[in-house]
């Protein structure tokens, strides 16, 4: 609807603004609306209507109401909280806002843009022309008088804050904050570090939570970083009547955007695409469908397969999966091996046998040989960077060496680069904590380390080899199956075996 049309008739005016989002979005913001207003913007408004509601009740005396929104990045989140108070300062007995930040020139922005929607030229025209009683950006608020909808005038407050700052004791003619605006407090760097998310934790619950007046309301708004965050927890918390929307939603088992208009599917998932590419998937996932690593992985390992590890002869073929990396020093990730393999008569993959370690590449080969001669089993898998620039082709050297047969082994290079490492262990996390892949009981700290992964955590190495199982048997099972267990000894040095399968634990490996 456009302010012309809305701006003929008063008096209808003013009694259907009260609850019509479309109407309140376009008055306020006129030719900056260019798009149709989306249904989970009208679902967001029906939110705030009922907050209206039970603040004006007049049997509550007392009592915070509080509300958590998850909102993905860029779907005007902040624009509709800053339209709210709005509506809350006129159509409640609420009377001062104090809005919290990660940064105090950030909240000043947003009550700077909440002052101008009262002093509008539509609001004046519709209520009457608001007042300025006191200013001062230094300190960050602001006293005005704004007209009613009945023709009274009220004074209202605006207060900005960034996070952390003094709040306790704010008195403002001589009223107490009644509405609380947390936006985006947290940041990916408040995230990673535990003491900062305690402080945050600290002064939002209690400082700033408890500066309000015995009466008012809320809100804490934002986008998911990790599950440590307090918005992530809050977002588990009945009491704050959580919302939380994905950029991405299924509507008739479709997959559509949220927001359709702005985003496009497929340009949503050009988007994604480009912060895997760079290995930040888990940011895109985060800040635009509000999933955290536990809401990616799952919660817990209760139905994890764990399985006694396997004979050689019980295996039915397999691979060995390498992510290497080089140097020997204490800063330098780890190499790490892990042997993923089918058994006779199982339905699922499992994974039975791990190892790690700083080394050069003579060593990362020895090991990989090692675990060859152990399990019988010629196909590596070799994380594509490293085999293209180097691996693959030093280790058919090593190979001629030490007289082997390269033709012996498979190696596979793992075009890894398409896939976000961060994802690639969701992926595989999600299959072990569901039972679809079976893992060795003697191998109790990987177990550990999956359990308790965190995206981003430092020395994933394992962890990373790990995941590439699901992968890999999606994309190269046949011909894993096609190489089977092999009789490694005789193949590699030409030893004829008579008829005896010469398996690693023959060999005394």
């Amino acid at each position: 609807m456009h302010t012309e049309q809305v701006t003929l008739d008063n008096s209808q005016l003013l009694e259907l603004i009260r609850y019509d989002c479309e109407l309140f979005l376009s008055f306020y913001l006129g030719p900056e609306l260019t798009l149709e207003v989306p249904e989970f913007h009208k679902e967001l408004w029906d939110e705030f209507l009922e907050l209206l509601d039970q603040v004006n009740d007049p049997n509550r005396l007392t009592g915070i109401l509080k509300k958590l929104l998850g909102v993905p990045r860029e779907h005007a989140k902040t624009t509709l909280v800053k339209l709210a108070i709005v509506l809350l300062l006129r159509y409640s007995r609420l009377s001062f806002c104090a809005y919290v930040s990660n940064t105090h020139s950030a909240a000043l922005n947003a009550v700077k843009d909440i002052k101008l929607f009262f002093e509008s030229e539509n609001d004046t025209k519709l209520y009457g022309k608001t007042k300025l009683l006191k200013s001062s950006e230094t300190d960050g608020f602001f006293i005005l008088q704004i007209p009613l909808a009945d023709g009274s005038l009220k004074t209202v407050i605006l207060r900005a804050f960034g996070q952390g700052t003094q709040i306790r004791g704010t008195l403002i003619l001589n009223r107490r904050p009644d509405i609380l605006i947390f936006d985006d407090v947290e940041s990916h760097e408040t995230a990673g570090s535990a003491m900062q998310q305690a402080k945050i934790d600290s002064w939002c619950l209690g400082t700033a939570l408890k500066s309000m007046a015995k009466l008012g309301i809320c809100i804490f708004i934002g986008n998911m970083i990790t599950d440590t965050t307090l918005l992530a927890r809050l977002s588990k918390e009945p009491e704050w009547s959580p919302t939380v929307f994905g950029a991405i939603v299924k509507r008739n088992g479709e997959l559509r955007p949220l927001w359709e208009g702005r985003w496009t599917l497929d340009g949503l998932f050009a988007d994604y695409a480009s912060f895997r590419r760079l290995g930040s998937g888990h940011v895109w996932e985060a800040e635009m469908m509000n999933l955290t690593a536990k809401d990616l992985f799952g919660t817990n390992f209760d139905d994890v397969i764990k399985l006694p590890t396997p004979m050689p002869e019980q295996i039915e073929c397999g691979f060995i999966a390498l992510d290497p990396a080089f140097g020997e020093n204490a800063w330098n990730d780890e190499s790490a091996i892990t042997v993923h393999v089918r058994l006779w008569g199982m339905d699922i993959p499992m994974l039975i046998d791990s190892v790690h370690g700083r080394w050069r590449e003579e060593r990362i080969f020895d090991e990989m040989l090692a675990l060859t001669y152990r399990w019988g089993l010629s196909t590596w898998v070799i994380e594509s960077q490293a085999a293209q620039k180097l691996l693959i082709t030093l280790f058919r050297q090593y190979m001629v060496m030490r007289h082997m047969s390269p033709e012996a082994f498979i190696l596979i290079p793992l075009l890894a680069g398409k896939e976000s490492k961060y994802s690639r262990i969701v992926a595989f996390r999600e299959a072990i904590a569901t039972g679809s892949y079976a893992i060795s009981e003697d191998l109790p700290d990987l177990i550990t380390k999956l359990d308790n992964y965190q995206i981003a955590v430092e020395h994933d190495d394992e962890e990373d080899s790990a995941s590439f199982g699901t992968q890999v048997w999606k994309l190269h099972e046949a011909i894993i199956k096609d190489q089977g267990r092999q009789d490694v000894a005789g193949r590699l040095f030409g030893i004829p075996d008579n008829g005896k399968d010469l398996s690693a634990l023959d060999m005394g490996l």
